[in-house]
């Protein structure tokens, strides 16, 4: 795997529900232009991330019930999900059943006989989540969540007894930590996951923890991530960093930004799946545009209908016509690689400037996060960090964390606004 995604696409949804997913209508919420206080009354608690892959996602420490995990931190999906201790992993390369070790899941691990604070939901239910990098299985419960300094009580999350997840990648997660709508949960009634559908009978939609500790009054309604870049060295040994940027829940960050800063609608949209328009919910902004020289030639194919801010994908995924015009005017040429859905590039080859431009406002992005290494590339190759959509999700675009680390992102989960200010690196 050379890039790690997490998004709940809308086409994973429809491919989830055994449907086919059209392109999205769009609607916006109201939103109070302001920006946050670093806390009002109520103690905001900042966790240290730490980047396995090289620096291709993020994680963050947490306890579930007592039980330490480490856990992918997501913005493209909302569930909270830990492998169960008895893991049946299904290996993506045979599609046999195996050990936890083909997922390449970490030493923890959930278990409830040791938790005094487990309780299974009181109905039949199953948990269903198709990732573009994988995909989880299991049941839903609730439990103790302790983050940082915050201690959330009787969360709602997911025990995954079935995942499929690339375990030659090494990346030793015990599960994944959505921050997205309740909109997007995959928490379905019934045990019996093929009769899953996209009807408010089928579908049980709840508040994920973040969304409870905010209606619990625990916590200010917004949080923000602070990604740091990995040092090249890292990248090219696939090594685990630490002290690599900041989770700040209830807050911002006391971290240096430019005068440069946008605050944005987070829109809804609707997904129409056979006879049911599905609404749906991520961290997203409308109407972006990538830029680069000679990408004034490309016209509207320059700009996306919307681009999700997703911290569990590493690439920047962008409209086919930008990946290709980009990637082809860098010295000497790439290569394209369609399985791997990427671009290969020599590492020191010459790279053209690179913009994302958001409402009018323009985010450069530095020259070093452009590329990235891997380590099982050739010495001296890297993957390009613009890359087509998937098949069949042409019309929407992600900024990864290739983005993201050139910004500071504040999401507010009560006024559905997004505050990106640019960094100032030194």
């Amino acid at each position: 795997m050379l890039s790690f995604d997490t998004t709940l696409s809308a086409v994973a949804l429809a491919t989830l529900l055994g449907k086919a997913a059209a392109l999205p209508h769009f609607g916006h919420t109201e939103l109070s232009r302001r920006t946050y206080p670093s806390g009002s009354g109520k103690q905001a608690t900042t966790i240290t991330l730490a980047a396995p892959l090289g620096g291709q996602f993020y994680t963050v420490n947490v306890t579930i019930g007592g039980q330490p995990q480490v856990v992918l931190l997501d913005t493209g999906s909302s569930d909270l999900w830990i492998h169960s201790k008895n893991v049946t992993c299904i290996d993506v390369n045979t599609g046999n059943p195996s050990g936890k070790e083909a997922c390449a899941f970490g030493p923890g691990g959930y278990d409830p006989a040791t938790s005094s604070t487990y309780q299974p939901l009181p109905f039949e239910n199953n948990f269903n989540a198709t990732y573009a990098g994988g995909a989880a299985f299991g049941v839903g419960a609730t439990d103790t969540l302790v983050i940082g300094d915050l201690l959330v009580p009787n969360v709602t999350f997911a025990i995954a007894e079935f995942a499929a997840f690339d375990g030659g990648a090494g990346y030793a997660i015990d599960g994944v930590m959505g921050l997205a709508s309740p909109l997007l949960t995959m928490l379905f009634n019934g045990r019996d996951g093929s009769k899953n559908n996209a009807s408010d009978e089928s579908r049980h939609l709840y508040e994920p923890w973040f969304y409870q500790a905010v209606e619990e009054g625990l916590i200010e309604p917004y949080f923000s991530l602070a990604l740091d870049r990995t040092p090249p060295e890292s990248q090219k040994a696939n090594s685990n960093t630490t002290f690599l940027g900041s989770f700040t829940i209830g807050g911002i960050p006391d971290i240096s930004v430019k005068d440069k800063s946008i605050v944005i609608h987070n829109p809804n949209f609707t997904v129409p799946i056979q006879d049911t328009e599905v609404l749906v919910k991520y961290f997203s902004a409308t109407n972006v545009t990538f830029s680069f020289p000679g990408s004034t030639s490309l016209g509207e194919n320059a700009t996306s209908p919307i681009a999700l801010l997703d911290s569990g994908t590493t690439n920047i995924i962008a409209p086919s016509a930008v990946a290709k015009a980009f990637n082809g005017a860098i010295v000497p040429s790439p290569m394209s690689n369609e399985t791997m859905g990427s671009y290969i590039v020599q590492c020191n080859a010459s790279i053209p400037d690179f913009s994302v431009t958001i409402e009018g406002v323009e985010f450069p992005l530095q020259k070093e996060d452009l590329v990235f290494y891997n380590s099982v590339l050739p010495e001296g190759f890297c993957i390009s960090s613009i890359a087509p959509p998937l098949k069949g999700q042409e019309g929407i675009s992600i900024l990864g964390n290739r983005f993201l680390v050139n910004v500071i992102s504040t999401y507010n989960v009560k006024t559905d606004g997004i505050i990106l200010s640019e960094r100032q690196r030194s």
